[in-house]
């Protein structure tokens, strides 16, 4: 190493800390660095850059388990079964193993679930979880393979690589599921709520798959109560819970058309949690979308 690169390397080995400042003007030396009137060697790097570098180190450690949602599909489901039931299904999936879709307990060596061990995912007693899980089984959600064991119907649900158009799903993330404390019926809500959730935004709406932010049609909260079979009073408490459990945010906006809007000429749409519930590979990257969510508890 000649003498002019190695006093570069000493003085990239001495690099200042971001919290000095340069003095007087910078001049670009090349990779990012510059020297100021001093001698002394800064380095800088465009928001781009950080940005690219940021994301890339989100996909090497984002290692969160999931279970894949076909859209289109499970709306025989949202409208063939109770909140309650959908809720049991949506609790089933944190345990839905790997390319095999067995409902199993999680581990090294993942046995299939026994009927007692899924009553206590529910929260009720075994005979009720058999009846859940029976009620399951004749609607076509779940089945039962030639070991007795239950799993879930790859055409609503699975876990595995994607073939097809992967557009058209939508994951659930296993951890933030099991930390949500609400009740089956709740859940269902929630699970009711995944046929109608935006690519970009997570927002509820009625086109889903619509690429032209102009002709997204949101549902409102009182298209939603009818989605859950409920009253909008009781609609209404039940936003108020799932927004305390940090499922929802409630996003007022100005209403395209009137009749549809409150005293002040606004309406409310529903965001879903991204850490929850999303259609995007990678991280969310809408900034604004994850600041209402105190991501942080998930």
């Amino acid at each position: 190493m000649d003498e002019h690169n190695r006093n570069l390397r000493n003085q990239i080995d001495d690099l200042q800390q971001v919290t000095d400042i340069p003095e007087g003007s910078l001049i670009p030396i090349g990779g990012g660095y510059s020297v100021d009137e001093n001698g002394e060697m800064f380095y800088s790097e465009s928001e781009r850059s950080r940005e690219v570098k940021r994301r890339h180190a989100y996909k090497q450690r984002d290692q969160r388990h999931f279970t894949f949602t076909r859209m289109a599909e499970i709306l025989e489901i949202t409208y063939g079964l109770s909140n309650k039931n959908c809720g049991y299904l949506l609790m089933l999936q944190p345990y839905v193993q790997y390319k095999t879709n067995i409902i199993a307990m999680n581990g090294r060596e993942p046995k299939p679930m026994s009927k007692k061990q899924i009553a206590e995912v529910f929260g009720v007693q075994t005979r009720t979880a058999k009846s859940a899980l029976d009620k399951l089984v004749d609607f076509g959600a779940l089945e039962i393979n030639e070991d007795g064991d239950y799993k879930m119907n790859e055409r609503f649900h699975f876990r595995s690589k994607v073939k097809g158009d992967a557009d058209q799903l939508v994951k659930t993330f296993h951890t933030t599921l099991k930390q949500l404390k609400l009740k089956p019926a709740e859940l269902g809500a929630v699970y009711k709520l995944l046929p109608y959730v935006h690519y970009e935004t997570n927002l509820v709406c009625k086109n889903p798959f619509e690429d032209n932010p102009n002709k997204v049609e949101f549902y409102n909260k009182k298209d939603i109560s009818k989605l859950f079979g409920i009253s909008p009073r009781k609609a209404s408490d039940l936003f108020a819970k799932l927004t305390r459990a940090g499922v929802i945010v409630e996003i007022k906006r100005k209403a395209p058309m009137m009749s549809e809007a409150s005293g002040d000429g606004r309406e409310t749409v529903i965001a879903i949690n991204p850490s929850i519930v999303t259609r995007l590979r990678g991280e969310h990257d809408h900034k604004t979308l994850l600041q209402l969510f105190n991501t942080s508890e998930f």
